[in-house]
């Protein structure tokens, strides 16, 4: 019995000093400014690709501390290698996750070292596995583009489920369109990132990422998303700034855009993301 002890507690050790390697030697080789894409794809149940509804850089400043948020516009006018001028959310139908993570690059002038992609029915369930996130609601908000998709919130602050808070990221019915919409994005991952400290959602998001597989697509290896999750743990409210790509909308041949600002870019960048 107690060699059988002896031998559990051994294994025990032996594992633990594998997975505590395993996990410094991903922090020293990481980068300590490290670029995460964000995508949110508008692919339903049954279909293999959707256009990137929500796209998101996120740079994380280990050194300092700091977090990021870079929202680039879905209607954003981008030339994608291979394919001319379009919008950027068109990169996902004609080449997938790497033309966009490769357009997104040439376009900000910095690498891409990870990608988290999700579509509506991951989002809604993951939000769910969380018991919800509380956000507080600016207006009504109401839409209608089909009865699994419907959009139907009241203004105030509350608990939303999955697919309320699916309609929440979504919803565009205001002046500025898809600008708002990016406005409550950030509002929304600022929530997200509240909730995500707290250690019942620390400790519920393993079993999350194990049943999620077949909704999120990433490059990401178990130990670096480790390290980030452990550095966004670490980080306040006050270290993060949100931002989105400057530009103003504008009509192509009876198509709306919104037309990027480079020289505006290149400072935002070089502000924020270097």
């Amino acid at each position: 019995m107690r060699n059988g002890l002896s031998k559990w507690v051994v294994g025990v050790l032996v594992l633990g000093g594998v997975i505590t390697g395993w996990l410094i030697s991903d922090y020293l080789i990481a980068p300590t400014k490290l670029n995460v894409l964000l995508i949110g794809t508008d692919s339903r149940q049954g279909e293999q690709t959707g256009r990137a509804d929500a796209i998101l850089v996120v740079h994380i400043d280990r050194s300092q501390s700091r977090l990021v948020l870079l929202s680039l516009p879905r209607d954003s006018r981008v030339e994608l290698p291979g394919y001319g001028w379009h919008k950027i959310n068109d990169a996902t139908v004609l080449g997938g996750v790497p033309l966009l993570k490769t357009a997104v690059e040439k376009l900000l002038g910095v690498p891409v070292h990870n990608y988290i992609c999700c579509d509506f029915e991951g989002f809604a369930r993951f939000i769910d596995g969380l018991g919800g996130i509380t956000i507080d609601v600016e207006k009504d908000m109401y839409h209608n583009d089909s009865p699994e998709l419907a959009i139907n919130l009241k203004k105030g602050r509350q608990r939303l489920t999955g697919n309320q808070a699916l309609g929440y990221v979504r919803y565009r019915g205001d002046p500025l369109g898809d600008i708002a919409r990016v406005d409550r994005q950030q509002k929304f991952l600022t929530a997200l990132f509240t909730q995500g400290k707290k250690p019942a959602s620390l400790v519920s998001l393993p079993v999350l990422a194990t049943q999620l597989t077949d909704y999120v697509a990433t490059d990401f290896t178990g130990s670096r998303l480790t390290v980030c999750l452990a550095t966004l743990a670490t980080m306040n409210q006050a270290q993060i700034r949100q931002e989105t790509l400057p530009g103003m909308p504008a009509m192509i041949k009876g198509v709306s855009y919104w037309l990027l600002d480079q020289a505006r870019i290149r400072s935002l960048v070089a502000e924020n993301l270097r």
